[in-house]
């Protein structure tokens, strides 16, 4: 009696472990205006499983010297760092495949500005807080933005260049 229980059990797992992979092709990520973003572009653009560590690519050090602000933490989520100043996101990452690059500029080129000298090519939109950097790198869309109005943890244009053409040199 126990072992058919036990086969129920785990029959009754499966069916469920397989009804989770169900669901839209497509999904609405934070901070990108409701902007539908299809489940290819939300893989990792190296072709390596979703969830691996984009952390390796910047760290709070690394974001605290360029930017001139203490006390940061990180928030690591799959394809996104986002660089915290208490609860406020000061700086933020996310990674994506060549797509959204074209996507991003090409469908917002009246906010955005060309930016010489990041990634393969790369683009600036300030037309009122957050500001936002968008470059590609090879294989890699990148958007960087900066979300906080604390004054203690304001992220300028120059800190955000600077910080993408770190990024790009480790792509």
């Amino acid at each position: 009696m126990k072992t058919k229980g036990i086969l129920l059990l785990v029959f009754l797992l499966a069916i469920t472990m397989a009804g989770c992979g169900g669901g839209s092709d497509s999904q609405t990520l934070p901070g990108t205006d409701d902007t539908e973003i299809s489940e290819s572009e939300t893989q990792s653009p190296s072709g390596d499983e979703p969830g691996i560590s984009y952390a390796e690519y910047l760290t709070v050090e690394e974001v605290e010297e360029i930017t001139g602000i203490s006390g940061l933490t990180l928030n690591e989520e799959p394809l996104m760092l986002q660089f915290l100043y208490g609860e406020e996101i000061a700086y933020e990452v996310r990674f994506y495949s060549m797509g959204f690059y074209d996507e991003e500029v090409g469908g917002n080129q009246e906010y955005y500005t060309d930016v010489p000298e990041v990634g393969d090519r790369a683009a600036i939109a300030i037309p009122d807080a957050p500001y936002r950097l968008t470059f590609a790198k090879g294989d890699y869309s990148i958007m960087t933005q900066t979300l906080s109005q604390d004054p203690g943890a304001i992220v300028t244009e120059a800190h955000l260049i600077e910080l993408a053409k770190l990024l790009a040199s480790r792509l």
